[in-house]
């Protein structure tokens, strides 16, 4: 190898400025096709995650913020990378603006760093949830500079790849291409291996052990009952069942994300190896389009998970295309769980009660009857209010607070009127 690294000469050649003459047409095509479809599917699933969560505050909780952390990094990459790929694919040569030579890579070792950085700080939040269950909750600020912190990560270490990447001639053709030029033969591929072990093999390992241990602690809670009663007992597997669900979802959410990139980054380990042999190989540039599609395809997956395994991100997800081009209708046969939430916690707030009077006599208190019943967990919320037919708009009241433990376990705390 000289200065310049073979295997991402090579590259940039053949995605980033030089038509490989060899491509067939159902390459083409499936360029074409797929990755307009994967930038569509992305930008829409991932903008109503973003949505979903910004929109109502009861989906604040610590894991949705890093959940639409996710988001934002497949965003990133759906408008940078996935589109200028099958852009310059079509190109002899290097026409775009010098930028973006800089800024594609860059942009896709953010992107993947954000998403494997992320992964890894929802994994240790849901240990310390589930197995440390009595440690104060992780607070929306501190989750706010991990995220921060995140981002500042992938770009300084991502930086390498932009700061190593020009426009330069191609001495085969003569023509302008973006190429990677490395102070040192053995950079890029020390490089690449650093990059792999911290995107993929450090991560991974933190990742599996968190959910191995907070598989083995609900198992064993999901094995012994506690509770002093038959409700007790019932609201403790409900809470266990949610929480094995939403890990599952999570999981899964890593699960695709490795199985999606696993292929290109082995890739570029193999081609760093032996990138002569590799050279002017056309099998190579379609396996090339082929692992970098699969990769592109991950930011697809997420928001197909949130709606299949997530009941909160489903009830919203409805919410949301139940809402015409100007508001939300009024009349919904299933209102989402936010909003009956939001709801309920109002009927305490305003500090209002009704109380019945079926007489005009001073003993009508004996008569009346006010019954509310509210239960709230993270799977369904019920309210029901019976209510006379007369109302003393008379009657005083006095205050007592009440508190709830919300899905995410927090406890919220209102004041409720009870009739004298």
């Amino acid at each position: 190898m000289n200065n310049t690294s073979e295997y991402h000469e090579m590259l940039m050649n053949h995605t980033l400025g030089v038509e490989i003459e060899s491509s067939s047409p159902v390459m083409t095509m499936i360029v074409a096709v797929v990755y307009p479809l994967i930038i569509i599917f992305s930008t829409v699933g991932n903008s109503i995650v973003i949505l979903t969560v910004t929109r109502s505050s009861a989906m604040r909780t610590i894991t949705n913020l890093f959940i639409s952390n996710l988001a934002a990094s497949d965003l990133l990459m759906s408008f940078v990378a996935a589109p200028v790929t099958p852009i310059v694919f079509h190109m002899k040569n290097w026409k775009l603006p010098t930028f973006l030579c800089k800024l594609l890579p860059v942009t896709m070792g953010v992107s993947v760093y954000v998403s494997t950085l992320t992964s890894t700080a929802i994994a240790a939040d849901r240990y310390l949830v589930i197995v440390h269950p009595f440690k104060t909750r992780m607070s929306q600020s501190i989750c706010g500079l991990i995220i921060a912190g995140v981002w500042l990560i992938s770009v300084l270490i991502s930086l390498p790849l932009g700061i190593y990447t020009k426009i330069g001639i191609d001495p085969r053709n003569n023509e302008p291409s973006c190429m990677e030029s490395w102070p040192h033969s053995l950079s890029r591929p020390i490089y690449t291996v650093i990059t792999f072990i911290l995107q993929f093999v450090a991560p991974c390992m933190i990742i599996s052990i968190c959910y191995y241990r907070v598989s083995c602690v609900l198992r064993s809670r999901g094995s012994t009952k506690i509770g002093c009663g038959r409700k007790s007992r019932e609201k403790e597997e409900l809470e266990i069942k949610r929480n094995r669900r939403t890990n599952q979802m999570l999981i899964a959410m890593v699960v695709i994300f490795v199985v999606c990139w696993i292929p290109l980054n082995v890739l570029w380990i193999v081609v760093d190896i032996i990138g002569e042999k590799a050279e002017g190989s056309v099998y190579f540039h379609h396996t090339f389009i082929l692992c970098h599609m699969t990769a592109m395809s991950s930011a697809v997956y997420n928001p197909l998970l949130y709606a299949w395994l997530n009941n909160n991100f489903r009830q919203e997800f409805k919410a949301i295309f139940q809402c015409n081009s100007r508001l939300c209708s009024k009349q919904q046969t299933l209102p989402s769980l936010t909003t009956i939430r939001q709801q309920t916690q109002s009927k305490f707030i305003t500090g209002y009660a009704y109380q019945q009077n079926n007489n005009n006599n001073s003993n009508s208190n004996n008569n009346n009857k006010q019954d509310h019943t509210i239960c709230s967990n993270e799977e369904n919320i019920h309210f029901s209010t019976k209510i006379n037919k007369s109302i003393d708009k008379k009657s005083q009241g006095h205050t007592s607070y009440m508190s709830r433990i919300d899905g995410d376990g927090g406890v919220w705390q209102g004041p409720v009127i009870q009739s004298n």
